[in-house]
């Protein structure tokens, strides 16, 4: 049997979780364990789940996804960071990878 991915998904829009949470929840290669609407809930949620990868906005309340990265180094987490963000130049891109991010993807994109 196959070993699926954790996800959790850090984002403020509630259409782009219900939108990525659908795509995830279809493929077999993913488990989402659950959705964080800012930046707190994401660090809180990443703690107690410890997922695999947490797709994570950058443009976030309470906390901003580049605070996330930050305690998330802290926090010494094995989950990867996905960045998938409206609000990026090459200097965010640049910090959020400092910070840990695997990958950054600029939003809007298409699902497949």
């Amino acid at each position: 049997m196959e070993n699926k991915l954790r996800v959790l998904i850090a984002d403020a829009s509630e259409d782009y979780r219900g939108m990525l949470s659908s795509a995830l929840e279809a493929d077999m290669h993913f488990q989402l364990l659950d959705t964080a609407v800012d930046g707190l809930d994401a660090v809180a949620k990443a703690a107690a789940l410890q997922p695999d990868v947490i797709v994570l906005d950058l443009v976030l309340p309470k906390l901003d996804g580049m605070g996330v990265l930050r305690r998330l180094q802290e926090m010494n987490l094995s989950a990867l960071p996905f960045v998938v963000s409206g609000f990026y130049n090459s200097h965010v891109v640049a910090q959020a990878v400092e910070l840990g991010a695997c990958y950054f993807m600029p939003k809007p994109y298409e699902m497949e």
